[in-house]
């Protein structure tokens, strides 16, 4: 998974079983295959160690929509 490969690159990787669970369990809570695909392009593209899912519009149709730009490179 893209996301796994640069939480490495960066030297955050997850480090338990149960985080992982618990961000498998918040996907599926908060997200859908695409809205995931460009929430971590997203968190990537801005060196960010986590997801912000209310970043991007879930109801996204293939374009990347940005929510509360203002606050888009806050960390």
């Amino acid at each position: 998974m893209k996301w796994l490969k640069y939480k490495q690159d960066i030297n955050n990787p997850y480090i338990s079983e149960d985080s992982l669970k618990t961000l498998a369990k918040r996907i599926m809570e908060v997200s859908n295959p695409e809205h995931f695909k460009q929430v971590v392009e997203m968190s990537i593209m801005n060196n960010w160690k986590g997801l912000f899912f209310d970043k991007i519009d879930l109801k996204t149709t293939g374009k990347l929509v940005i929510k509360n730009k203002a606050n888009l490179y806050d960390d």
